[in-house]
């Protein structure tokens, strides 16, 4: 059993004690954590880039958080509520990408012109 959830059962702030955890690298606290709110993050990334995506979305938010937590301050900000402000970067990455990638031309024909050098014909 890990340390932190022994301080849980003794009766101490849960959320505290796996923020604490998290900070501090225990893996069995990420999991924890998306347990805890993994339903919210994938909430949010449902309604903003659709079911479609919102796996993605949610993986990132979790990979980013772990690779993340030494930069976690605990006494500044609950768990959830620095997942929740990873999860709108994540969204905001994902939403800029979809767009960058829609301003790119669907028609074969401008690649043809680049990749040939030919005249770029407009209709």
């Amino acid at each position: 059993m890990t340390e932190w959830l022994e301080r849980t059962e003794v009766g101490l702030d849960s959320d505290l004690c796996l923020a604490r955890a998290f900070a501090a690298g225990d893996d069995d606290a990420l999991h924890s954590a998306y347990e805890r709110w993994g339903g919210l993050v994938h909430g949010l990334a449902v309604k903003s880039v659709g079911p479609g995506d919102a796996d993605d979305v949610t993986q990132q938010v979790f990979v980013s958080a772990w690779q993340s937590r030494s930069r976690y301050r605990v006494d500044h900000a609950p768990l959830g509520a620095w997942l929740v402000g990873i999860t709108r970067h994540r969204i905001a990455d994902h939403l800029g990408h979809r767009h960058r990638r829609h301003e790119v031309s669907a028609d074969p024909m401008c690649y043809a012109a680049i990749w040939t050098n030919a005249p770029l014909r407009m209709p």
